[in-house]
């Protein structure tokens, strides 16, 4: 298998992984309101807090989960284009600051609370680091 089939599914897999956090977010925003780590970090469920914190907690969770699945779409998009003999050095440019806006996200979730699955976060963008490397277009 050639560096740019496995740069293209590298950054496939990472825009699937996105979408899905994203899809997560959006049902669990929709239904309980708040992820097991929101719960033990509170201390409380949905439930058990006063409605209009339940409420602002699940409008917050709604908002996560719809910007990430857009933008694992637009990742994936990005990626399917780039790799259809449409490649370009801005795709790249894109690629690059998308994988940008995950930097400060696993050490936030972190330094929060250790049992958030900031490492999820931190494997999607090690996963990227790696098929950009893999993928650098050349220049001549």
């Amino acid at each position: 298998m050639n560096k740019q089939k496995i740069t293209t599914y590298l950054l496939y897999i990472v825009s699937v992984v996105i979408i899905g956090f994203g899809v997560l977010y959006i049902y669990t925003g929709f239904t309980s309101g708040l992820m097991p780590y929101h719960i033990k970090f509170l201390g409380k469920s949905c439930d058990e807090l006063p409605p209009n914190v339940c409420e602002l907690m699940k409008t917050f969770v709604q908002i996560i989960g719809f910007a990430f699945t857009s933008i694992g779409v637009a990742f994936f998009m990005v990626t399917r284009g780039m790799f259809n003999r449409l490649q370009d050095e801005h795709d790249w440019k894109i690629i690059v600051e998308m994988i940008v806006i995950l930097i400060p996200i696993a050490p936030i979730m972190y330094h929060l609370a250790p049992y958030t699955p900031w490492y999820v976060v931190a494997g999607i963008f090690v996963l990227a680091i790696i098929a950009l490397i893999l993928g650098k277009p050349k220049h001549n």
